[in-house]
């Protein structure tokens, strides 16, 4: 028998990569599940640090992964903060975008499985833009 060539092995850890990648995503899904079964979404709201300020973001229950509302920005005040322990920085914020996505949910969309990654990767990219011009826009003097 040959030896196994490095394309070859990389072959097999690009699919064990991908196969593990999928049960992430599935136990994600699973965490938004209420124990009723019901699949109700529970209210989330984060702390996103930036450079120019801080930023509530609230996750639209009834919104798609992929819809326009699916978050509700608010400047960071005592008030609106309340109940949020944890601060994430905005780059950090990335990986979790895809998991608010992935909870949310995609499936109107019947694409590829490499398609639908990257609309959801650019998705979390849009939405990351927009919670900085946001913080930027919220520190600018009127």
């Amino acid at each position: 028998m040959a030896a196994p060539t490095i394309t070859d092995e990389r072959r097999e850890d690009q699919v064990a990569v991908r196969g593990a990648r999928r049960l992430g995503r599935a136990s994600v899904a699973e965490m938004s599940r209420t124990p009723d079964g019901a699949g109700r979404r529970a209210d989330r709201r984060y702390l996103v640090t930036t450079d120019h300020g801080d930023v509530v973001v609230s996750v639209n229950p009834a919104a798609g992964g992929l819809d326009a509302d699916l978050l509700a920005l608010e400047a960071a005040t005592p008030t609106t903060t309340a109940g949020i322990e944890l601060a994430t920085p905005l780059r950090a914020f990335g990986a979790k975008m895809l998991d608010i996505i992935e909870i949310q949910g995609i499936s109107d969309v019947d694409v590829s499985p490499g398609l639908r990654d990257m609309l959801m990767r650019e998705k979390a990219t849009q939405d990351l833009k927009r919670i900085e011009r946001f913080a930027k826009a919220a520190a600018a003097p009127d």
